[in-house]
């Protein structure tokens, strides 16, 4: 599958209400007569509008950046869709993170590293 052939493919896929995914192709970028990457490569970006953990009445829109894998492009169609699966589950496991609370307050936040001074030992 060709990056051309990836957009196409990544159109035909949906997910949950308020959720999108986006292609972005990166081209070979120069500085001077010299390639800084041979490509083109990809980035997968997964849009979403998902409540907010503070004030949980408000409604945030997200937008998740994750580089494509050469792997994901050049073996087609099954690898692409595995990699595609396993970034909306990374999407999934970072917004529950934000919502499992302990007497109100977020233990394992995905934006910081201390949910073990939150839970004690």
């Amino acid at each position: 599958m060709n990056i051309h052939e990836m957009r196409d493919e990544l159109e035909r896929w949906t997910f949950m209400p308020g959720w999108r995914f986006e292609l972005v192709v990166n081209y070979p970028a120069k500085v001077g007569d010299v390639r800084l990457f041979f490509g083109p490569s990809a980035e997968l970006r997964i849009h979403s509008r998902v409540p907010n953990t503070y004030p949980p009445h408000d409604v945030i829109n997200v937008v998740a950046t994750y580089p494509v894998p050469v792997e994901a492009i050049e073996r087609g169609m099954i690898t692409f869709a595995n990699f595609l699966r396993d970034m909306v589950h990374d999407r999934l496991v970072h917004e529950g993170d934000e919502w499992l609370k302990r007497d109100g307050v977020v233990v394992f936040n995905p934006h910081r590293d201390e949910h073990v001074e939150r839970i004690g030992k």
